[in-house]
């Protein structure tokens, strides 16, 4: 049976909603004057959150530095890895990441929206099954790894809702998203208290044994 979008929802390639599809940038060695950092594709978690601790100072030149800065609401994908949970997980832009004047690896490719898709909505579809499982379909392999590239990645079939509903949508994701991560820091309490509790009482019982 063919499967029907809902009213209103477009079930289109991603290059349809795309400004830009950009790929990265490794430039030379680092001088010490005037070097970029670079946030590299193991800066990315699996989960599509940034982690960064040591982006790398990479010298290039300014018409590369203009074209490879970071700005609010760009994805950044990993388009070559050489794990399935790796490969073409994606992160986005948000607040003082903005502003800190980040370029992006040459491992990584970078989506801009039309105004048409909510930067935030298409993070939330790029981590869904839907998009997860297509991954390794459109993906080739060469020396161990898999690779995308732009054109790959803009034949991506995403389901698209209007942009009203886009922004609903990830308010209550959001939403959820916050109690859930609120839910995990107190349990991961729970479970740090439960273990000093245990500690202390194992501490206990052999201070009593060898009295």
């Amino acid at each position: 049976m063919r499967y029907e979008p809902p009213r209103g929802w477009a079930s289109l390639p991603l290059k349809r909603f795309l400004s830009g599809n950009d790929s990265g940038t490794w430039g030379d060695d680092p001088t010490g004057h005037g070097d970029t950092l670079v946030l590299r594709s193991t800066e990315q978690t699996a989960d599509g959150r940034w982690c960064i601790s040591d982006p790398a100072p990479r010298s290039l030149d300014p018409k590369e530095r203009i074209r490879t800065r970071l700005r609010k609401g760009d994805l950044i994908i990993t388009k070559s890895s050489g794990s399935p949970t790796h490969i073409g997980k994606t992160t986005l832009v948000e607040g003082p990441l903005a502003e800190a004047g980040y370029a992006f690896g040459n491992f990584m490719q970078r989506l801009r929206t039309r105004r048409a898709l909510v930067p935030k909505f298409l993070w939330y579809v790029m981590q869904a099954d839907m998009v997860r499982q297509q991954i390794p379909l459109v993906s080739t392999t060469t020396t161990g790894l898999a690779n995308l590239n732009g054109t790959v990645l803009g034949s991506l079939v995403v389901l698209v809702p209007p942009h009203e509903e886009q922004s609903a949508i990830v308010d209550f994701l959001d939403r959820e998203t916050e109690k859930i991560d609120e839910l995990i820091e107190k349990q991961n309490r729970l479970v740090t208290l439960l273990r000093e509790r245990r500690r202390v009482w194992h501490t206990s019982v052999l201070s009593h044994d060898s009295g």
